[in-house]
């Protein structure tokens, strides 16, 4: 229990005043204004997201994040929303989706691994979106009474600990807290139903098939019911509650639209594939039941199963194997970026490097924005000493294409095998201001400046992103 009241205290703490905690400076609670503003959500959204990334419980995985990224991209673009979204997955086998202030919204990996297409994972995103695009989660906050968001942020907190067992520790407790989220926040019948019309517009406008969501909602009601109402894995119908009602107006509705079919997505299957293979507790056995599969010729996506095969092979240490299984696979264009890639990185598993280099090279000179392929090739430097090389393609696709926190922590490891301890440490602090750690920043930066050797254009660096991070008004 004294764990679980010390992360109430860090919560409580995280969504204080300025003088309470440096990194977070809401507004003055005390102003006559009722709505919750643009910046306040966001910074609780952020701040949430934080804490599970500290737990641990975020997927990091550069291919596994670009596609929830680029299925969430696809329907924000189809739901006309002004504001800025953010998506993450979190490695939980739960069946569950939730919304955060802000514009965050997380998906579980146990949604992606129940959804039996593209669509119907779709449904429940879409669904997220539409309660952020409606405004329904600071209608919920501002009920729950504005003037006080600290003791808001500390309920939020109390709501995980009573739904678990107190004697689990912080990474425990955290690991519910977006779920928990959700649950607080307790929207209406009449927030769901209109979460549930606008989504389904915007699934059918992005190009998927609305009768999705009904068909979804009904398998997990039924499958509910099947296991007496105590399906520890269907989190999802305890935040969103499902009822015949609700199922028969999803399918009323769904009939309107002209799209009731949407393509098979073939990214999708090969995911769903590899998230098996990520969760699974024995390797050896997905690999047998997948082999059993391949042999009897029944699995319904036959390359995906390939794929999830070869990579349950190789997680049960079976290189030689999985690289032959990889060799059997005819990928479809639109994961040539990820067989190449797995490819190569089984060659590196197997000392193999010259096969791994012809493969990234080719990957790359194919798919030069692709963050796995970058950090793949990275990996490859690194394990060839070749750090300079590394250093030089990290900075390129930096500059050329986007960061991210994997990105940033590759280089500063290559900046330090280069013998740039003053970068590398800079690097690293680039990382923490991504994911709003900011002392953690400044620490880094301290720590740069007093490098031995640091150079006069890296120190200007450290020096500017000091100033920056110091002064109260600027944001990063």
């Amino acid at each position: 229990m004294r764990n679980a009241l010390r992360f109430i205290l860090v919560l409580w703490l995280s969504f204080a005043p300025a003088a309470a905690h440096s990194e977070i400076q809401l507004p003055d609670m005390g102003s006559g204004s009722t709505a919750i503003t643009p910046v306040e959500e966001e910074r609780i959204g952020r701040d949430i997201v934080r804490q599970l990334r500290r737990a641990g419980n975020i997927v990091d995985d550069p291919g596994l994040t670009a596609y929830i990224n680029d299925l969430g991209a696809r329907l924000t673009s189809a739901s006309g929303a002004g504001q800025q979204f953010s998506f993450f997955l979190l490695d939980d086998p739960t069946i569950n989706a939730f919304a955060l202030p802000g514009g965050f919204i997380g998906v579980n990996a146990g949604l992606i691994l129940a959804a039996r297409s593209e669509s119907e994972l779709a449904s429940v995103v879409a669904h997220e979106i539409a309660h952020v695009t409606q405004q329904h989660i600071a209608r919920r906050i501002e009920q729950m009474n504005r003037s006080n968001l600290p003791m808001t942020a500390a309920l939020i907190a109390a709501i995980v600990l009573g739904s678990q067992n107190p004697e689990l520790g912080q990474a425990a407790i955290a690991s519910s807290l977006g779920a928990a989220t959700q649950s607080q926040l307790d929207f209406s019948r009449a927030h769901e139903q209109e979460a549930d019309r606008i989504g389904m517009h915007i699934l059918s406008d992005a190009g998927f098939a609305p009768g999705a969501m009904a068909s979804f909602f009904e398998r997990l009601y039924q499958e509910t019911r099947l296991a007496g109402g105590e399906a520890s894995e269907l989190e999802f119908l305890r935040t969103h509650p499902v009822t015949i009602s609700r199922i028969s107006d999803a399918r009323n509705r769904a009939a309107e639209f002209d799209r009731q079919q949407a393509p098979a997505a073939a990214t999708f299957e090969f995911i769903k594939l590899e998230l098996r293979a990520r969760l699974a507790a024995d390797p050896s056995a997905l690999a047998r039941q997948l082999g059993v599969q391949l042999e009897a010729g029944a699995p319904s996506s036959l390359e995906a199963t390939r794929y999830g095969y070869a990579l349950a092979l190789w997680r049960a240490g079976r290189i030689a194997d999985a690289k032959a299984a990889m060799q059997r696979i005819d990928a479809p264009t639109e994961v040539q970026a990820r067989i190449l890639r797995v490819r190569a990185e089984l060659e590196l598993a197997d000392g193999q490097y010259a096969n791994a280099e012809v493969l990234l090279k080719k990957a790359r000179d194919l798919y030069p924005g692709d963050e796995a392929l970058c950090l793949a090739y990275t990996r490859l430097f690194a394990e060839t000493r070749r750090h300079a090389d590394a250093v030089a393609t990290l900075r390129a696709f930096l500059r050329d294409y986007h960061t991210s926190p994997p990105l940033l922590n590759a280089l500063a490891e290559s900046e330090h095998g280069a013998g740039n301890p003053a970068a590398a440490r800079l690097a690293l602090a680039e990382r923490f201001i991504l994911l709003d750690e900011k002392n953690q920043a400044i620490e880094q930066l301290e720590m740069a400046r007093r490098e031995k050797g640091v150079d006069f254009y890296d120190l200007a660096r450290v020096e500017a992103r000091l100033q920056q991070l110091r002064d109260p008004a600027s944001r990063r």
